[in-house]
């Protein structure tokens, strides 16, 4: 595995640094450490078949991933999240998820986050492509922001394989094995996440997957003032009745979590309501 720390920088240049490591090796994104100039920090990085493995050890700091750390052109991934060891707050999608030890939450690279550690955290990150993590789960970007309790479920069984998968990658992992290995933990990730939310109610997959898609371009265009529901629906290639249908099945309030400025002085939850009226209205 790849392995950085932070202390082989010198402290006066050893925040940007830091930052221009995790961006290149990880995602573009902005760390911010309590103490910039003596802040801790190490960071290791391997693959386990499709799998992008990533442990980081870190003190107080926050990690935020905004509009202009995201390139469209980029192939999307999705992260899931372990906290290893202390304390986090997780937020995307407008959900917050406290993460203790031994507890999981998925990142969509394609929207913007941001993620508080607190002192002495270990995180490992499973960076997995979007084509073959939707094998495993469809319509990932329902569970994102959302988090899977460490005594629930599945839960403890995913956070013992993965970190033993760590401690096996750091040691040797014979190659020939990779590839299975990551399929095990995929399936067993993917039915963690089904018992926990799979029995909630919610709508249909494909329309499910159509509002987290719209919710997102709705979020990253709030200061547009050409967006309207007719240009959404363009975008994605709806009809304007499908478009306020998806969002009267995904709930039509939903984007009361938005700061910026909607578009056309409406206020955001008033937004998903006029998508979700009738056609005529």
């Amino acid at each position: 595995m790849e392995a950085y720390r932070a202390s082989n920088h010198p402290g006066r240049t050893r925040a940007a640094t830091w930052n221009e490591l995790y961006s290149s090796r990880v995602e573009p994104a902005e760390i911010t450490h309590a103490a910039r100039y003596t802040f801790e920090s190490e960071l290791r990085i391997g693959t386990l078949g499709p799998i992008r493995v990533i442990r980081l050890i870190c003190g107080h700091s926050s990690i935020d991933r905004t509009a202009r750390h995201i390139d469209s052109r980029s192939a999307r991934s999705f992260t899931v999240l372990l906290q290893a060891r202390g304390t986090g707050l997780f937020a995307q999608y407008g959900h917050e998820s406290p993460l203790r030890s031994g507890e999981f939450s998925l990142c969509d690279s394609a929207a913007p986050h941001s993620y508080r550690l607190d002192e002495n955290s270990e995180v490992v990150m499973l960076r997995i492509p979007e084509n073959i993590l939707s094998e495993y789960l469809p319509s990932p970007e329902n569970v994102c922001g959302r988090h899977l309790l460490a005594a629930q479920g599945l839960t403890p069984a995913v956070t013992a394989l993965t970190l033993s998968l760590c401690d096996r990658l750091e040691g040797g992992l014979p190659a020939e094995f990779c590839a299975r290995v990551a399929r095990h933990l995929m399936e067993l990730l993917a039915t963690a996440y089904a018992l926990e939310f799979d029995s909630k109610p919610a709508g249909p997959s494909v329309i499910s997957g159509r509002h987290a898609q719209v919710k997102l371009y709705i979020e990253q265009h709030l200061r547009d003032p050409q967006l309207t529901p007719s240009m959404i629906a363009s975008r994605h290639k709806l009809s304007t009745r499908y478009l306020r249908m998806v969002f009267a099945v995904g709930g039509g309030n939903d984007l009361r979590v938005h700061p910026a400025p909607p578009a056309r002085g409406m206020r955001a939850p008033d937004f998903g309501s006029a998508l979700a009226r009738p056609f005529d209205q």
